[in-house]
């Protein structure tokens, strides 16, 4: 209730100005609020910076949709603040969130997009157990691949997986999809928690640290620091974008030991940075929504 106050405070009693605006013209550290539901947990960008993906259990069941950031207007609302227009008119989230899966009982999460951006990976748990699927977004078909006993999967082609099994958290595995045949990646020395892709490289978000490994090269560094989230993207100069071991959504300077906060309050979802590396997406429990926010031009 409290953080619903604060919500309709910010869209009803700040909301002086009615410009309507388009997501990319908001300037460097402004933010968006995009929805009002509880979205915790993973977000992804297609590689337009245009859509963003995400789960809703508002059916009842946790189900992936996708927003079309171009299709939606902003208003100001405060200081550095801008909310979606549908939010402010309380329309129904059913003419906005656009579905991917629509199940009653298989829970699905951890959604991510295709390099082609045709499919979307997800994970789905069901009767005490969680595997691998993926969606045509032009049928709304969804296949099972049959791997079970997951933790987190990722993209590495349009025809191929990265994985990690609950038993075997220490091991990264890809899936060729054609084939159906796996082979071990590389093992960490911590946990694997999560699968994040940036420019070529996988950044594996462990319990007490990253591991960035370089796929071309096979080269691997480890970079320690306390963490808990399943997400994790390099800036420039050793600036990391995690969510820590209080579940704060940061960027991490390991240069000087020093961190800025994304977003105000705490209980923030795994903070989700966009293809063009502009734009950061994450759930707020401050707000209990998704808040875009459009980061400085470097660190």
């Amino acid at each position: 209730m409290k953080h619903f106050i604060l919500y309709s405070l910010i869209v009803i009693f700040f909301s002086f100005e009615k410009g309507v605006h388009s997501y990319k013209t908001i300037k460097n550290n402004e933010n968006i609020v995009v929805t009002y539901d509880n979205n915790e947990g993973i977000i992804d960008w297609d590689n337009n910076d245009k859509r963003i993906l995400f789960t809703s259990s508002y059916t009842g069941t946790k189900n992936i949709y996708f927003l079309d950031l171009m299709k939606i207007k902003f208003s100001f609302a405060t200081k550095d603040f801008f909310t979606a227009n549908y939010l402010n008119d309380f329309t129904s989230k059913e003419k906005v969130y656009i579905p991917i899966t629509s199940s009653i009982d298989t829970s699905y999460e951890c959604p991510k997009w295709c390099a082609s951006g045709n499919r979307i990976l997800s994970i789905g748990k069901y009767s005490g157990t969680s595997e691998i699927f993926y969606t045509y977004i032009s049928t709304l078909k969804t296949i099972s691949t049959g791997i079970k006993g997951i933790v987190t999967a990722n993209w590495k082609s349009n025809s191929e997986l990265y994985y990690v099994k609950k038993n075997e958290q220490k091991n990264l595995y890809q899936y060729d999809l054609k084939s159906k045949k796996d082979s071990l990646i590389l093992d960490s020395p911590q946990k694997i928690i999560g699968i994040s892709k940036q420019k070529g490289i996988l950044y594996l978000a462990c319990e007490g640290g990253i591991i960035e490994y370089k796929k071309d090269t096979k080269e691997k560094n480890w970079y320690k620091m306390n963490i808990n989230g399943k997400t994790a993207f390099k800036l420039d100069r050793l600036n990391f974008i995690v969510k820590n071991i209080n579940g704060q959504a940061q960027i991490i300077n390991l240069n000087n030991g020093t961190s800025e906060a994304l977003f105000i309050g705490d209980g923030d979802g795994d903070p989700a940075l966009s293809k063009s590396e502009k734009f950061i997406a994450l759930y707020s429990k401050f707000l209990n929504g998704i808040v875009i926010k459009k980061l400085k031009k470097k660190y």
